[in-house]
């Protein structure tokens, strides 16, 4: 994000929990158990809430085009993780997020802040013991053999905002923004395909039915209350519940 912002790098499609501590809004996003379908997620990336999302994260300096949904967030982890107690303890990757490591800590593990490209490695080595990770970090895992587990807790959703720079986009015409600006819409559609046809993939060793996922919400419902309860957080995950709504 930061050399995106600098100018030294054109565009990124960028975690939203790179957000969370400059921007609170996007906090909304990563909340445990709140998304009930992909439908409600991208009701609420495509309106009034992703709106307003990408119009604080452009005051930051960027350029804020659209979101991509990356799928439910899990755990990669070397033996299967189905309730919060065997996650005691282990030393688990994560984000530089406020949210994100609380959410680990809620879990009795140890948070590891390690970027994403290096999770595969760390996991092998035995750096790390799991990772909180996306149906996509899985597959890196597999592609470098690490023979970890996934786990299907299910317990956030991995967003991604796609974002320009400021001093790139400036020197463009109004013709080249408008295009380029469709160009982005265009992708989101297409990114979902792409993240529904992969997601329909055999994940390999597979620990989702066993999860206890009920022990999960109630592990993380006193860190996703403190978060939703901050004032510039509660509108929004209002809203993303109304939208839940219709999907019942």
């Amino acid at each position: 994000m930061q050399e995106v912002r600098l100018g030294k790098v054109g565009m990124a499609a960028v975690d939203i929990a790179t957000f969370h501590d400059l921007v609170p809004e996007t906090r909304a996003l990563s909340l445990p158990y709140l998304f009930s379908s992909d439908d409600q997620v991208a009701r609420a990336l495509n309106g009034p809430v992703g709106g307003r999302i990408l119009g604080q994260i452009a005051r930051l300096g960027l350029v804020a085009l659209c979101f991509y949904d990356g799928g439910d967030r899990s755990f990669i982890s070397r033996k299967p993780i189905l309730r919060p107690s065997d996650l005691f303890g282990l030393r688990v990757a994560t984000h530089p997020s406020g949210l994100e490591q609380g959410i680990l800590r809620a879990l009795g593990a140890k948070p590891i802040v390690l970027p994403e490209d290096k999770i595969a490695r760390a996991l092998k080595t035995g750096l790390i013991d799991a990772a909180d990770a996306d149906f996509t970090g899985f597959r890196e895992s597999q592609k470098r053999d690490v023979g970890a587990d996934w786990s299907a807790t299910n317990h956030a959703r991995s967003v991604q905002v796609v974002v320009m720079s400021r001093s790139l986009w400036g020197e463009l015409s109004a013709h080249d923004r408008a295009a380029l600006y469709a160009a982005a819409q265009e992708s989101v559609a297409f990114q979902r395909k792409v993240e529904a046809l992969l997601s329909t993939e055999s994940p390999g060793t597979q620990a989702g039915a066993s999860v206890d996922r009920r022990a999960f919400v109630e592990t993380l419902r006193a860190v996703a209350e403190s978060y939703r309860t901050a004032p510039t957080v509660e509108p929004l995950v209002n809203q993303i519940r109304e939208t839940g709504s219709r999907d019942r």
